[in-house]
Order: C-alpha cells, then sequence, then structure tokens
C-alpha cells in the first residue's frame, strides 16, 4: 500500500493555475484537467499526476486552494504542500437523513530530516470562517471516488514523499477558512493553509 502511495506523487506535475479560486471549468473529457496529459480510456485517475478524472456520477466541484498548488512549507521535521480540494454533494440515508457535503483535500508529505516522520490523517483539521472545526472522516463514502488513495497513517523514511487525500464532513451552510496541518494532538504549532 505505501508503495503505490509513494508513486502517486510526481514531482515534475504542473501546478494548478491558483489566480482563479473559483471553480475550475471542465477540461475536454479526453484530457487530464491538471496536467492536460492524455487520459487513457477508462481511467479514473491521470498517469502522469495521479488526479482524479472521475465522480462517478456525482456532483463534485474542483476548488482551488489560493496557496500554491505543490507550495511546500515547512514545520521541521514536516514539509507538507496542499494539492487539489473537492467538494462532493451526496446522499446516503446510512451516513444522515439528508444531503452530505463533503469536502477531500489533496496533502502531500516530503521527508527531508534524517529520521522518520509519522503521516496520518489526524494531522488534519479543518476550520470555517465562523471558527468551527471538523475533524477527517474515516469512512470511505465521504472520499468518494478518491477513497483507494486515501492518506493512510504510517512512517516515511527519510528522502521519502508520499501523498493522499483527507475528506471532511461539513454543513452545507459552511463556508471554508482554511485547513491545518499539526504534527500531532498536543503540537503547539501548525501549519495553515487558507481555503477562502
Amino acid at each position: 500500500m505505501l508503495k503505490r502511495l509513494f508513486s502517486l506523487f510526481k514531482p515534475d506535475a504542473q501546478p494548478t493555475d491558483t489566480t482563479n479560486h473559483q471553480a475550475q471549468p471542465t477540461a475536454p473529457e479526453d484530457e487530464c484537467p491538471r496536467c492536460q496529459s492524455a487520459r487513457a480510456e477508462g481511467a479514473s485517475f491521470c498517469t502522469a499526476c495521479g488526479r482524479s478524472l472521475s465522480s462517478a456520477g456525482m456532483p463534485t466541484q474542483i476548488l482551488t486552494p489560493p496557496a500554491a498548488t505543490e507550495e511546500w512549507r515547512s514545520l521541521p521535521p514536516y514539509t507538507i504542500a496542499l494539492g487539489d480540494v473537492q467538494e462532493h454533494t451526496f446522499t446516503d440515508v446510512s451516513l444522515a437523513p439528508g444531503p452530505i457535503r463533503s469536502i477531500c483535500i489533496e496533502v502531500a508529505y516530503s521527508n527531508e530530516s534524517q529520521e522518520p516522520i509519522k503521516y496520518s490523517l489526524g494531522q488534519w483539521m479543518l476550520y470555517d470562517t465562523d471558527g468551527y472545526a471538523y475533524e477527517f472522516e474515516l469512512i470511505n463514502r465521504y472520499y468518494q471516488q478518491l477513497a483507494e488513495h486515501k492518506l493512510q497513517e504510517g512512517l516515511l523514511a527519510p528522502g521519502r514523499r508520499v501523498r493522499g487525500w483527507v475528506a471532511f464532513k461539513v454543513p452545507p451552510s459552511a463556508h471554508l477558512a482554511y485547513v491545518q496541518f499539526r504534527s500531532g494532538y498536543t503540537a503547539e504549532q501548525g501549519i495553515e493553509f487558507p481555503l477562502t
């Protein structure tokens, strides 16, 4: 599993244009909206950069964070980057009686230290403009077609990179403010990535 996650990170992938923070226009169906690579027939993910190419029939809105995609930020011993942000709306009566809003955020870690570092879903928290915090979701349904690439928990060896998705369930009326990385629940410092 870790080998597959390591292979998802492509350092030469083209970053998404972040000058317009609204929903991105839909790319032609035969190419990747991130790197414009040709889409392999029937592929759900781009073979060049790993971006999701399918919404599995569910409404999906691609949101672009204001922080530059693939802009690495450091909180020693961690070096972290934010990738794509997607919003999914779906219904599942086993989870909630009405529509469910899920925010999926692609995150990446790079270990530039000399020791292994821990990575996990529990290092991420989403905040809205009213100050409410939302913890990560474990249930694959919140990840939609991205569940196969959900961030797992593990140790990252020196010189290696890993990427995965973190999903958050938020109320339909919530306005997103930022996602925060912390090395642990009791960590005093963190890295905030604005989403508005």
